[in-house]
């Protein structure tokens, strides 16, 4: 029942052809290691079943891969094995024992999420990498829960990790989109009612990540043009090497 299992999950999950054994027995690495991070025990057990189900390689092979594998803590936590084949079964079944904990991934990716690294200097890379690490998270996620849409605790989060150019300008944009969003009525605003009622209102709104993601996607951009300029863009350069060729005309018929 438990290879049954596995096998279910390895073909859901079978993005990597079975690796073939050489002469002698042995297998390529394909699977990589495992250092005990919570947040990469679903990657590192998708590219090792594909290996525990693979019958050409005998088990003794499997558990020398699985413990030359496992390092830092995990390698603490799966302990020390004599190299026999019927201690492999029991190897992987306690690893498996141990990270196979939903509600300790869950916790790992949250506070992933909440300690964000802060932009220091605003930068177009900078921002990127804010960008790509709130989709890995997110959709590290959703292998465990499901997720509202409007993800409130990461908008927070990414807000308090922002410089202050970047808050100045979110907050400028946020403005707008509050402002928007009053006009086009998201909120049940009556046309007859009192400005003030409607000022109130534009307060209540809480962007949602894709309004905020929508809003550092232009952050990278323009900073990225900012950055191609400083360092020079071709059509500087040109004018640059126009104007160095032209003062040397000038410099020779003189």
């Amino acid at each position: 029942e438990k290879r049954a299992n596995d096998q279910s999950q390895a073909e859901k999950t079978n993005r990597i052809i079975i690796p073939r054994t050489d002469a002698t027995g042995n297998v390529p690495n394909t699977w990589g290691t495992f250092d005990g991070d919570y947040t990469k025990w679903r990657s590192f057990k998708d590219r090792w079943l594909l290996l525990h189900l693979n019958e050409d390689v005998k088990p003794i092979v499997k558990l020398q891969n699985l413990l030359t594998a496992c390092t830092g803590t995990a390698e603490n936590a799966l302990g020390e094995w004599e190299l026999v084949e019927e201690n492999y079964e029991k190897a992987w079944d306690r690893l498996k024992a141990i990270y196979e904990d939903d509600y300790r991934h869950i916790l790992e990716l949250m506070q992933l999420i909440s300690s964000l690294p802060f932009i220091k200097c605003a930068s177009s890379e900078t921002i990127r990498d804010i960008i790509n690490t709130v989709h890995r998270h997110i959709h590290g996620l959703r292998h465990y829960i499901t997720l509202d849409d409007k993800h409130p605790y990461i908008v927070a989060a990414v807000i308090e990790r922002m410089d202050a150019e970047t808050f100045r300008d979110w907050e400028k944009h946020r403005f707008a989109l509050t402002k928007a969003k009053a006009i086009s009525n998201p909120l049940g605003n009556e046309a007859n009612e009192d400005p003030a009622v409607n000022a109130n209102k534009m307060k209540q709104y809480f962007p949602t990540w894709a309004e905020l993601e929508e809003f550092l996607e232009q952050e990278c951009s323009i900073l990225a043009h900012t950055e191609d300029y400083d360092e020079g863009t071709p059509f500087k350069k040109a004018k640059l090497s126009h104007s160095n060729s032209s003062d040397n005309s000038h410099t020779g018929t003189t």
